[in-house]
């Protein structure tokens, strides 16, 4: 998956609800789509199985989900 890709697969899983709710959580944190957790995990399970390492040398961090996807969670990158 390209980049282009995974932004296209966050929007089409977006639930503003929900990033609502992660925003209250986290004020100021970066901007946040609304991808639940499991979906993000899926996701990441996709990307393990194609070109991953060229994935996180063109991976961005606009949002939440993106850090997420990129560095694992790890509190710095939040």
């Amino acid at each position: 998956m390209v980049c282009q890709e995974i932004k296209d697969f966050l929007a089409a899983h977006a639930d503003a609800r929900y990033a609502a709710f992660v925003t209250s959580l986290m004020p100021g944190a970066r901007p946040v789509v609304g991808v639940r957790l499991p979906v993000l995990r899926a996701l990441a399970k996709e990307i393990t199985k194609g070109d991953w390492r060229t994935y996180l040398e063109e991976a961005v961090d606009d949002t939440f989900e993106e850090v997420m996807l990129r560095d694992g969670g790890s509190s710095d990158a939040i």
